[in-house]
């Protein structure tokens, strides 16, 4: 889950305008107000005066004066104004074609009595650019901003429309990957609003946009550097109010402050990260921001950079894994909410996320597409509308049932916003029909004309939201650097750094040594108190439990037996106790005595009749060969959990053992619905249909199961006692008991 917003393709930066500059652009837009507040005209000294003019915005309130060139009759101007009402209403009934027509006609009345650089064209010009941005016609509205942008700084009238010029101007070339030229006119943007009216909302939709642009970059480096030059721009900064801060200057400094961290951390520059960590904790105290994200970066603070990997992360986050029995992977994208155009793009991006994972596991990964959601484990969708939860896209997968810390991933969901993938609407055109907030692109799926295929910038920004969902998806959980791709947050990283390549390829290749390790970490870091505890209070049957678990996954077994047993002397009916001893007899191939624990364990408290527990009894049955015992507790266990891992498995073979072939079929047709890759199922399968004399299928059955694992020997022996059978030169030769079992896991409990 990406909880900020995501980066964009590299591209060469221009330099960020300088401090000096900002501050004459502020204090010309100061005085430019203070003159426009002193100077304004009433309606009738606009159809007389030829000193100055006043340019009405669409609802016929004067913003803006500046020396006329020429004078506009006054029928010209009663039509002009006409057009502009009309244009607006258009624009608020989202008929942007109409009303840019409205607009231009507008215009061509102002262009027969100005010159192009006239403030008046220029606010025309800036309508015509808005309404061409609402229709996501980019280009054109390029066009016309920059022609806004010359009129306006021709007069240098720095005010709150020409900063939405230049916000406007700014999306425009991010939206076209124009990095240079979207992050010069987001900067430009900014100074003008700090020496403004501008509302704190629309300051920090800008700084958000000035940020986004950076990020694009990749480079942390010019991240800290525009930090550093923001933060000079603090003291320009009015006292306007924002919702969820009386302080727009503190809220500004501490999203600044925040981005500093993450900078000085992808930078390597811990010490310096952390000075900058203590400004920013004791201003998020003092604003009452949420202290998740203090907490978050506290822990970067104390991992970053101190391993070559994060599998102790992932372990810790109840991280999953995909057996080598569930490949391949099979994949689909709902296809009911978007164009063609966009389901393409996405597949290719989810395409090339699973290419980028499976290299860095070194071909440990499989996968397909499908075509029917049901016969999917990934399922890739989109929103259906606009709810807002800080987070471009998330994952949830479902663990199979399984007995290590490391479960097996059933299926899992992809679910991408792509209304965060909109370009954002800036409040301050929330007048010309756009709700607030800004991010609200709510036709989006309304109208699938305007939705055909994703910008450059929408899939730029989307391809590492993919590649980092997929590494979800795979079982993987959030690094604490953020010059990892797993990070928490989007920064600046959007390829696989060395980390996520050295924990995948961990995670896949050495699965059983990750576990026993996660175990042992798990036990030792608990051992030291426990143990003080024990010593200090020797009859506390509680804690001879928990210290018997301990030593149990350290292997010590002598002395786990001799706590567990002094627990149940002290408390006879203590469920736990009875049930770790039942796991360490199992463990120890005394199927019968762990039978004896389990089910004490169940009579002491009815929560331990669980699919684990169940399981645990099904399986010590099935290692005495009491097959009859062991179907039962395995239809027990298959009614709680239907798709606890190798249930099923088991079943099918116990119920081969009792010559109950139909049911059997049944059971291992089960089985491999859910591990499709499993060779020993389909061997399993194999020996049923040739019991049943359906000697074809059984060929067919043992062959795939050598297509999976071409050294699978008791698939190949039968294989050929089953041809044999099929072309009747088998005789008296009837198939061997099949002796090789499944190694079957269990889970401990605490």
């Amino acid at each position: 889950m990406f909880a900020l917003q995501n980066s964009a393709p590299a591209g060469a930066l221009e330099p960020c305008i300088g401090v000096d500059s900002v501050k004459r652009s502020a204090s010309a837009a100061g005085k430019a107000l203070e003159e426009a507040s002193c100077e304004i005209l009433t309606n009738n000294e606009r159809g007389t005066s030829t000193e100055f003019r006043v340019n009405l915005a669409s609802d016929g309130v004067a913003d803006e004066i500046r020396l006329s060139e020429r004078e506009i009759p006054n029928d010209a101007d009663k039509v002009f104004g006409g057009l502009m009402t009309e244009a607006q209403k258009q624009s608020c009934a989202r008929q942007y074609e109409k009303s840019f027509e409205s607009l231009n006609q507008a215009l061509a009345i102002l262009q027969n009595y100005l010159s192009p650089t006239d403030t008046r064209v220029g606010k025309c010009r800036m309508r015509m650019g808005a309404v061409q941005f609402l229709n996501r016609n980019f280009g054109e509205a390029i066009v016309q901003l920059r022609a806004s942008a010359d009129a306006y700084e021709s007069h240098e009238l720095y005010n709150e429309n020409c900063m939405l010029v230049y916000q406007l101007l700014s999306e425009c070339y991010y939206e076209f990957l124009n990095l240079s030229e979207a992050e010069k006119y987001a900067y430009k943007a900014f100074s003008v609003s700090s020496g403004s009216t501008a509302t704190a909302s629309s300051r920090y939709e800008i700084l958000n946009l000035h940020f986004k642009i950076v990020f694009a970059q990749n480079d942390p480096s010019k991240v800290l550097r525009m930090c550093d030059e923001h933060l000079q721009l603090l003291p320009l900064l009015n006292e306007a109010k924002i919702a969820d801060c009386k302080n727009p200057r503190e809220y500004y400094e501490w999203f600044l402050r925040e981005n500093r961290v993450w900078a000085l951390l992808s930078l390597a520059r811990r010490d310096e990260a952390i000075q900058e960590f203590e400004l920013f904790s004791a201003l998020n105290d003092r604003i009452g921001q949420n202290s998740e994200t203090v907490n978050r970066i506290k822990e970067s603070l104390q991992s970053a950079g101190s391993s070559k990997n994060y599998v102790d992360q992932c372990v810790a986050q109840k991280g999953m894994f995909w057996s080598r029995a569930r490949m391949p992977i099979k994949l689909f994208i709902d296809d009911s909410l978007v164009a063609p155009e966009i389901l393409s793009a996405v597949a290719r991006m989810t395409e090339s996320a699973f290419s980028k994972w499976n290299e860095a596991t070194n071909g440990a990964l499989r996968y397909t597409w499908v075509r029917n959601a049901n016969d999917a484990n990934v399922v890739i969708t989109f929103k259906k509308q606009y709810k807002p939860d800080g987070t471009l896209a998330r994952t949830n997968s479902q663990p199979i049932l399984d007995t290590g810390l490391i479960p097996n991933v059933l299926k899992a969901k992809i679910t991408i916003d792509l209304f965060f993938q909109e370009t954002p609407i800036p409040t301050a055109l929330a007048s010309f029909g756009k709700p607030v907030p800004a991010h609200i692109y709510q036709d989006a799926f309304e109208t699938p004309s305007r939705r055909r295929n994703l910008s450059p910038r929408a899939e730029a920004e989307l391809a590492p939201v993919v590649l980092h969902e997929v590494g979800h998806a795979l079982g993987l959980r959030h690094s604490h650097d953020p010059r990892d791709l797993m990070y928490f947050s989007r920064f600046c990283t959007k390829e696989l750094s060395v980390r996520d390549i050295a924990t995948a390829r961990l995670w896949y290749k050495e699965k059983a040594a990750l576990i026993q390790k996660a175990k042992d970490i798990e036990a030792k870091s608990a051992s030291p108190p426990t143990l003080k505890y024990l010593k200090e209070n020797p009859n506390d049957y509680f804690c001879l439990t928990e210290y018997g678990r301990i030593a149990f996954q350290l292997r010590n077994y002598t002395e786990a037996r001799k706590c567990f047993l002094r627990a149940i002397d002290l408390a006879p009916k203590n469920p736990n106790a009875h049930f770790n001893l039942g796991l360490l007899d199992m463990s120890t191939s005394h199927f019968a005595d762990a039978i004896e624990h389990f089910s004490a364990s169940e009579y002491c408290d009815p929560v331990y009749a669980s699919a684990d527990v169940l399981a645990n009894i099904a399986t010590c049955n099935y290692r005495l060969k009491q097959y009859d015992k062991a179907c039962h507790y395995l239809n027990l266990a298959l009614n709680k959990q239907p798709n606890f891992e190798g249930l099923h498995y088991m079943y099918a073979d116990s119920l081969f053992e009792q010559k109950r072939f139909k049911k059997a079929l049944k059971e291992i047709a089960s089985y491999l619905e859910v591990f499709p890759s499993c060779d020993d199922g389909y061997a399993l399968k194999g020996k049923i249909l040739n019991e049943l004399h359906d000697y074809d299928k059984s060929v067919k059955a043992f062959d795939q199961s050598l297509e999976i694992n071409p050294k699978n020997k008791v698939a190949r022996h039968h294989r050929n006692l089953a041809t044999s059978h099929l072309h009747g030169q088998a005789g008296a030769t009837t198939l061997k008991s099949w002796t090789e079992k499944p190694s079957t896991r269990f889970r401990a409990q605490s």
